[in-house]
């Protein structure tokens, strides 16, 4: 078989990507609106709607967006730590998923020192955003990893990273040392889910595997289109080449 290690945040990454991914077909299919229908579901959890409020209210919710962007939106409750997020996406001309902005609200407690916070906030959604979008392990049909070096295996480098807001929800709970909680884990949870959200919201399918390639999104919109009955082009048709 083939070896594995602990992710980091281990379990919750990606079931936070499926259960906030599920959410929003859960929404879609009752027409409405991710945001309110996640508040009306966390009535017994306060913090956890605070942290939702905050950050739509950070990311402009509701309001008017450039043409062909969408919001995203994702949260969860892990460590002692709620984290939610929101990410502002559009697909280029080639359809390949372009993150503009990504905004966080964060309750960790009790804050000690509000700048490594932040730090680590960022550092997070940074590993978030590479494995949403391009980190991806490939092997072939014995098992050989395909990729196996950082020439091959995709990282996001400075020029990708969109503008981070990161904002801090007031709390206090006696639980963990003088109140204090995790943050150097719960900030990449919501992250895969928030980005996956935003282009559902953009182009109306779902793609339901990570990384999110553009190949994936292509063959998502090929198929939404096929099913329209509109005309799509298939290069494995194409008779002509180039040589």
């Amino acid at each position: 078989g083939v070896p594995i290690g602990a992710w980091r945040s281990v379990g919750p990454s990606q079931n936070i990507w499926i259960v906030e991914s599920f959410v929003d077909e859960c929404a879609a299919a009752a027409k409405k609106d991710p945001l309110a229908f996640r508040l009306q579901m966390l009535n017994e959890k306060p913090r956890v709607q605070a942290a939702l409020k905050l950050a739509a209210e950070k990311a402009g919710w509701g309001k008017p967006l450039p043409k062909g962007h969408a919001l995203g939106i994702a949260c969860c409750e892990d460590f002692g730590t709620v984290v939610a997020q929101a990410a502002e996406v559009s697909l280029n001309d080639d359809e390949r998923p372009v993150v503009h902005r990504i905004v966080v609200a964060l309750d960790c407690g009790q804050v000690i020192n509000p700048s490594l916070l932040h730090a680590q906030v960022h550092g997070a959604l940074y590993m978030g955003m590479g494995e949403s979008i391009w980190e991806e392990v490939r092997f072939d049909a014995n098992g050989k990893i395909q990729n196996p070096t950082l020439g091959e295996y995709r990282l996001p480098t400075a020029l990708d990273m969109p503008r981070v807001h990161s904002s801090l929800v007031p709390s206090y709970e006696i639980a963990g040392p003088w109140g204090v909680k995790e943050v150097g884990e719960g900030a990449t949870l919501p992250t895969m889910g928030c980005f996956r959200n935003a282009i559902f919201d953009a182009m109306g399918v779902s793609v339901n595997s990570l990384p999110l390639t553009p190949e994936k999104v292509w063959a998502a919109l090929r198929e939404k289109r096929k099913a329209n009955g509109e005309d799509v082009w298939d290069p494995m048709a194409c008779e002509c080449f180039l040589v």
